[in-house]
């Protein structure tokens, strides 16, 4: 997801560079390994993996060290040789980099844009001008010294030999540098560092020389904050040492004995003198509200603690309970490193914003207490609202719960609900309301705790009319004429087709409230998407306020009518009304040749870093249409394109992402598709895909959900049967209540495509 920015364009021109700049580096160890039977899940995650990949297949994972949902991801900042083109950077680190600019404590987790790259730190031996910008004190790296796990990072700077390990809690990072024996041992602080086209415009620092902490604001303006006009950042920086030297800068002016600047482009540095392999720590609390709750956020998590070890046990230990939610037997090694790095990152995003204490900062830029919830932010909806959302439902329902009481309080202390929220507003970004499909899912599937009748009113308003600030662009027309028209409109065939099932989710809620007459005209307005079928051709298609359709049309070109995708990837976009878009091939027989033929073409298109026209895994419109064929009567077509994406689209590489990560959307796909099921987002309903572990246990809230796989292996991909609860599924599908009180999902798989479900 490139959030309909310049991103979109810079990696089309960037692909050439991806393999011109490339400097191949032997992969990692991807995770230690401990003897077999004592290994718990978290010793599967590797965070590496998504943190590279070529044009397209970016995954643009963070590999750095931070706790489940923590505001805090401390990492490396890495660059090419000449540049750090934003596009390759949205989590700060690419792998195929040669350098590293320093370490940061703000980053977002596969997004397709760049932002933050905040209070970042750099180790260094002597301070001069040259060092004040990234070109000085950067430094060469190499992926041999690299040692990368949950909640812990670290290598070895080649320049210097100084090796940095990292590690984190919810609001705070410590850092541990090992330095040689020297007179000029320096750490600098880059005020003005961000990642990407961003800047920081007012930023101010003060030094206590004393008691060797940093303190200081950043006013970080980002390719996706500058949206809510920046974003105040605070913090707090204090050393296990007291330096013998310190000063600030500004520009490539030095002050030495400074203790105070303000400006755009300043920093400061701390020199120390160490002795062979003297470790010096540093640890950083942040607060989006003031210093005060930066020290207190820092304080109440690390206290008077200096013991970086028991700091990163403490991370490795929380994400390990987190991870522990499911817990899988059987399947190959690689695929349950696949798995639970996959479940690492869907509990990446969104962000834990309420901080020590209970305040956060909302939407009106005021101070709020969250009272028995926690409040979050940084919802990529377009992206989440299909697999992460549903995925928290199931196996996180009282963190989920929170996310929703979080964007009723958006609603509250904003101008409505938000559709891509950052910090502390809404950016607009993408299109439709896809926070529909995530509210109207969640309250389906029995969450309460939230103001349920004040979202529906405000979900209901933005389908059937113009909302100031509302988010659906060109809603006046898609009303009246049926479709949203291209000469009025950009992304018109998307935006109907979002809308459309936008509408759909909408309307079970309003049926689920009693509002019955809302139900039915939403129902029939959730039909829509069928205005723009052409049938001469089979596709969606854009077409004038007249009625004509654009012309020419070229169903594998990247046109502008549809959002980062081909009419081929938006065929298949009505999955709120199955059986109605299957009549619009003419039948199931019609329908299931089309999609295959779909699925085959996918299959063999030339690997290269252009997104794949036909299905393209890398990007949300179409990551749900092999579970299609379930509804379209062919199941053993389900499992067996379920499979082929999962083996042939995620692997323990760097590269093993195959595309923008997008806040945990393409994970919780892959978590959704080994335990043998795929939601229908927005509604209740669970579609039947092919399991690959022999044994997986869902620790869910009201009981175990153990799904067994009898025959499970590489090759046993067609389900022969499947039972639940006590009795022979007849139909690839079956409802949330079905599994929501835990129980037993007993699959039988087999070789060779059988004939259940059909």
């Amino acid at each position: 997801m490139r959030t309909q920015s310049n991103s979109w364009l810079l990696l089309v021109l960037a692909l050439s560079l991806t393999v011109a700049v490339g400097c191949p580096k032997p992969d990692p160890d991807p995770v230690p390994d401990p003897d077999p039977d004592t290994r718990e899940p978290v010793d599967y995650v590797n965070p590496l993996i998504g943190a590279g990949g070529e044009g397209f297949g970016i995954g643009a994972a963070f590999p750095g060290a931070t706790t489940p949902f923590g505001m805090v991801r401390l990492g490396p900042d890495t660059a090419m040789e000449s540049s750090a083109m934003g596009v390759f950077h949205c989590a700060g680190y690419y792998y195929e980099d040669l350098y590293i600019e320093g370490f940061s404590h703000l980053h977002l987790h596969g997004t397709g844009v760049t932002d933050y790259g905040n209070v970042m730190y750099m180790p260094t031996l002597g301070m001069d001008s040259s060092k004040t910008e990234e070109a000085g004190y950067r430094q060469a790296f190499f992926h041999d010294t690299e040692e990368v796990s949950a909640g812990y990072y670290a290598v070895t700077l080649d320049d210097t030999d100084i090796r940095v390990e990292l590690t984190a809690t919810q609001h705070a990072g410590m850092q541990r540098y090992t330095f040689p024996a020297s007179d000029e041992a320096v750490v600098i602080l880059d005020m003005a560092h961000t990642l990407g086209e961003g800047v920081v415009d007012v930023s101010e620092v003060h030094l206590n020389h004393d008691h060797a902490e940093i303190t200081g604001m950043i006013h970080n303006v980002g390719e996706f904050t500058s949206r809510l006009g920046g974003v105040d950042l605070y913090f707090v920086t204090q050393f296990d040492k007291d330096p013998v030297g310190y000063g600030t800068f500004e520009g490539d002016s030095l002050s030495e004995d400074s203790g105070n600047a303000e400006g755009e482009d300043i920093g400061a540095w701390f020199r120390f003198t160490t002795t062979q392999d003297e470790q010096i720590l540093v640890r950083t609390g942040v607060s989006y509200i003031d210093e005060d709750h930066a020290r207190a956020n820092l304080e109440a998590e690390l206290g008077n603690t200096w013991d970086f070890d028991a700091v990163h046990n403490g991370a490795r230990n929380q994400w390990n309970d987190e991870l522990k939610v499911i817990e899988v037997t059987g399947g190959t090694e690689d695929e349950r490193i696949i798995f639970y790095t996959a479940l690492y990152h869907v509990m990446m995003m969104p962000t834990t914003f309420t901080e020590v204490g209970g305040d956060y900062l909302g939407f009106d830029l005021n101070t709020h207490y969250a009272e028995e919830f926690v409040y979050y932010t940084d919802f990529s909806l377009w992206d989440t609202f299909r697999t992460l959302h549903p995925l928290l439902v199931l196996i996180d329902p009282d963190r989920q719960e929170d996310m929703l009481v979080s964007i009723e309080k958006m609603l509250e202390q904003g101008d409505g609900l938000p559709q891509w929220a950052l910090a502390t507003g809404d950016t607009g970004s993408m299109i439709g309301t896809p926070i529909d499909q995530m509210i109207a899912g969640s309250y389906l599937k029995g969450m309460r705790g939230y103001d349920i009748e004040a979202m529906y009113r405000e979900m209901y308003d933005h389908a059937t009319g113009p909302v100031e600030g509302g988010e659906r662009g060109c809603i006046e027309d898609y009303v009246s004429l049926g479709y949203v028209p291209a000469d009025t409109c950009d992304d018109s065939t998307s935006r109907t087709l979002e809308f459309a099932y936008n509408d759909y989710s909408v309307a079970l809620l309003a049926q689920a409230l009693g509002h019955d007459d809302d139900a039915e005209e939403l129902f029939a307005q959730a039909l829509s998407y069928q205005n723009i079928w052409d049938a001469e051709t089979g596709f969606f298609r854009g077409r004038f306020a007249d009625g004509s359709w654009i012309e020419p049309f070229d169903p594998t070109a990247f046109a502008e009518d549809y959002t980062e995708a081909t009419a081929w990837q938006y065929r298949w976009h009505a999955q709120h009304d199955p059986d109605g878009l299957i009549g619009l091939f003419g039948g199931e027989e019609a329908f299931v040749e089309q999609l295959d033929e779909f699925f085959q073409m996918a299959h063999d298109y030339p690997a290269e870093p252009m997104p794949n026209q036909y299905y393209w895994h890398g990007n949300e419109p179409d990551i749900h249409a092999m579970y299609l064929f379930d509804q379209a009567g062919r199941p053993d077509l389900a499992q067996k394109w379920v499979r082929w994406v999962m083996d042939a689209k995620y692997t323990t590489g760097p590269d093993g992402i195959a595309g923008n990560d997008d806040c945990g959307t393409l994970s919780a796909w892959y978590v959704f598709s080994a335990l043998g099921f795929y939601p229908v987002a927005g509604t209740a309903l669970y579609l039947v895909g092919s399991p690959i572990f022999d044994e997986a246990v869902v620790h869910l809230s009201a009981g175990d959900l153990v799904i067994t796989a009898e025959g499970a292996g590489p090759d046993a991909v067609y389900v022969q049967d499947l039972v639940l609860g006590g009795s022979s599924l007849g139909d690839p599908w079956f409802h949330h209540t079905a599994i929501s009180a835990g129980g037993e999902m007993t699959f039988t798989m087999g070789d060779s495509p059988s004939t259940w479900g059909q």
